[in-house]
């Protein structure tokens, strides 16, 4: 995953879900921005993105390569899933519900 927000730059790297959380956690604490980014334990197929400390006005690009291994349809083809869903659980400030999605308000 690459994080840009305004002028700070990371490549992220994986590391072992607790210390990652420590990390996260400790950052937030300290009043910096931090982004982590976990699998549910539940489900596999979900990934939470979090960014914390992203104050107003600012603009964050978030690029996530996925890497997902093939799985084999006969001897001739290969098959490949992917994911199609964004469903974002943050309310905007000033944006009002409708229809299950947030739009400005």
């Amino acid at each position: 995953m690459h994080v840009k927000v305004d002028d700070w730059e990371v490549f992220t790297k994986i590391m072992e879900k607790n210390e990652a959380r420590e990390k996260y956690d400790d950052a937030i604490a300290a009043g910096n921005t931090a982004v982590k980014m976990e699998e549910n334990e539940d489900l596999p197929d979900i990934l939470s993105l979090l960014i914390g400390n992203l104050k107003s006005g600012q603009k964050a690009i978030i690029t996530i390569n996925i890497v997902n291994k093939l799985t084999t349809v006969g001897d001739e083809f290969y098959n490949f899933i992917f994911p199609m869903n964004f469903i974002p659980k943050y309310k905007a400030a000033g944006s009002v519900k409708k229809k299950g999605s947030y739009v400005e308000g």
